[in-house]
């Protein structure tokens, strides 16, 4: 699953690849290991991990992730 922090509403709707060549949002997380039917594209969440890699976008496994609004 991709993890934008800071998504704009009206990038919410762009591919993927949109967003990652856009250069405009800094904080990109795959987040490996999480059932993506468990969220829906737009969902906030709150993401607790221990490390990530220097790759862009990070990658990183889940320790917790909490829904907090659609």
């Amino acid at each position: 699953m991709l993890v934008v922090s800071g998504l704009k509403e009206e990038d919410s709707k762009k591919s993927y690849k949109e967003l990652l060549n856009s250069n405009e949002y800094t904080k990109v997380i795959w987040v490996n290991k999480v059932s993506p039917s468990r969220f829906k594209q737009g969902d906030e969440i709150e993401i607790t991990y221990t490390a990530s890699d220097d790759s862009y976008p990070a990658q990183v496994t889940a320790k917790k992730i909490t829904k907090i609004s659609n």
